[in-house]
């Protein structure tokens, strides 16, 4: 049972908060409920000129006049209309979409305000974790790059000195012993023999 001219739009006092690419519903509820379908209801934003946010008029969206940066994003229940639901459903919100919207419906002569407060996500903590640690991850790896070169470097000079001095005496045993060839080891055994 619908009864006209009596209806009072229930206000929420608080800003509703989105996040950026979220969906969102701006609240609207009419106590007791009006028959959706010989009802207007208009969403709209002052501070955005003429153009509609959202319309509904006598039970169908009426979306000549919206303004364009609302274009598919927003929706009332059709579900909930009869109950007195006739809160604004805005999908994808975007920065753009904070401020004050207002509901107004005509045949009651009432009309109400929501603010929304829209906000950008904060990027989630693994975000964070990889902007952090790969840039230590490489320093580490060029830090254990640069040290083992310099031990090869230094295990190169000594096993050349060894090598040296070993292959003065004996060649052979040298080339047995050392792990490292240097041009003296590989040369020598192919002069001796």
């Amino acid at each position: 049972m619908f009864l006209s001219g009596h209806s009072v739009v229930v206000n929420i006092s608080q800003p509703i908060v989105a996040i950026v690419g979220e969906d969102t519903i701006l609240p609207c509820h009419l106590d007791p409920a009006v028959d959706p379908a010989s009802t207007t209801l208009e969403w709209s934003r002052p501070d955005q000129g003429h153009r509609f946010v959202h319309v509904r008029h006598e039970g169908e969206d009426a979306l000549t006049d919206q303004n364009p940066s609302y274009k598919g994003r927003t929706s009332v229940s059709n579900n909930t209309l009869k109950q007195g639901d006739v809160s604004l459903k805005l999908s994808r919100v975007e920065l753009s979409d904070n401020g004050t919207y207002r509901r107004y419906i005509p045949k009651l002569n009432k009309e109400s305000f929501i603010s929304l407060a829209v906000g950008d996500m904060p990027p989630p903590a693994h975000k964070i974790v990889l902007v952090v640690a790969i840039p230590i991850m490489i320093l580490s790896l060029i830090v254990v790059c640069l040290t083992c070169d310099k031990r090869a470097g230094d295990a190169e000079g000594s096993g050349s000195r060894r090598c040296r001095e070993c292959c003065s005496d004996c060649p052979e045993c040298c080339l047995k012993t050392c792990n490292y060839c240097c041009e003296i080891c590989m040369e020598l055994p192919s002069i001796i023999t």
